[in-house]
Order: C-alpha cells, then sequence, then structure tokens
C-alpha cells in the first residue's frame, strides 16, 4: 500500500524587546520579522503577549511531502529569528499526517473517479 506524505512544522518563538518603549515599536520588529516569514512560505502569527510591549510570542507553521525539507525551512526560519530577535525561549516540532491511500474519503478515490461533489 502506497503512503501519502504530509508533513507539517510548526514552530513558537518567545522574544524581548529591551529597547521598545510602546507596542508601536514592538509590532514595527515584528512586523518585520512575521514578513520575512511569510516571504519565505510560513503562516504567521502573534499569539501572546500582545499587551506587553517588552514580550512577544509567535507561532508559525509550514507544510510539506517531505520532512527533510520542512526542517530544512525550519532551520531557515531558526536562523532569521536568532539574527532579528532576543529569544528567550524557541521550540519546534514536525509532525507526520501521512496516510495509506485507501484510508478516509480521498483514499476512496481512484485517478478516473469525480471529485466534483469534494470541491
Amino acid at each position: 500500500m502506497e503512503k501519502e506524505s504530509l508533513f507539517v512544522g510548526i514552530g513558537r518563538v518567545s522574544a524581548r524587546f529591551r529597547h521598545s518603549r510602546s507596542l508601536k515599536d514592538k509590532r514595527h520588529s515584528l512586523k518585520s520579522v512575521k514578513q520575512k516569514l511569510t516571504n519565505m512560505g510560513f503562516s504567521v502569527s502573534e499569539c501572546g503577549h500582545q499587551d506587553n510591549p517588552r514580550l512577544g510570542l509567535i507561532g508559525y507553521a509550514i507544510a510539506g511531502s517531505h520532512s527533510g525539507e520542512v526542517n530544512k525551512l525550519l532551520d531557515s526560519a531558526d536562523d532569521l529569528i536568532l539574527q532579528e530577535l532576543e529569544v528567550l525561549q524557541k521550540d519546534r516540532d514536525v509532525m507526520d499526517y501521512g496516510f495509506e491511500k485507501d484510508e478516509g474519503v480521498l483514499g476512496e478515490l481512484g485517478d478516473d473517479d469525480d471529485y466534483s461533489e469534494y470541491e
């Protein structure tokens, strides 16, 4: 049985903004990092400390069909974040959501089947 591959990489970074005097200062710094990660293909969100001008928490995620590819992208994100932010804590994980081709709804359909009801 052939397996379909879906790997999802997620990361979370807690950072300090020592020189930030306001939320506007912090958001300016975060906006740059978030945009660079988005340009790399990540989905990014500020997910904590939104009301604290000196602390920030961002989460980011990316999906791919090979774990090595996803890990390389996470490595690039880590390099960028470590250059741009004062990191207090950093976590990341890659999860395998692969499934056998005949599992679930999509597994029931063949290459010649009509997919229109799923669109």
